[in-house]
């Protein structure tokens, strides 16, 4: 893996785990220069990760509702899905 995509990953794990993130502590837990934090955010961003910054939490943050995280299924609902998924399969 390159050192830049294990940085976004790490940016992204922190916002998911509801870490508080800023430009200051990026640049101090992975040793980037301000701008390099700017980008990588900006990239994020435009991959369409909803990242934005909370003034009064005063960090980035996932938009509300938005977890890297899959919702829990029940096993009902996992075989319901997949029964419904093959009958329109057939249609």
């Amino acid at each position: 893996m390159s050192y830049k995509f294990d940085s976004l990953l790490e940016i992204l794990n922190k916002l998911d785990n509801g870490e508080k993130i800023t430009v200051h502590s990026l640049i101090d837990d992975l040793e980037m220069s301000e701008r390099t934090i700017h980008r990588y955010i900006r990239a994020l961003q435009t991959a369409r990760f909803p990242i934005c910054y909370d003034k009064k939490k005063d960090s980035y943050v996932f938009e509300k509702g938005y977890s890297l995280k899959k919702p829990y299924i029940s096993v009902e609902e996992q075989l319901a899905f997949a029964l419904a998924k093959n009958l329109l399969k057939n249609l």
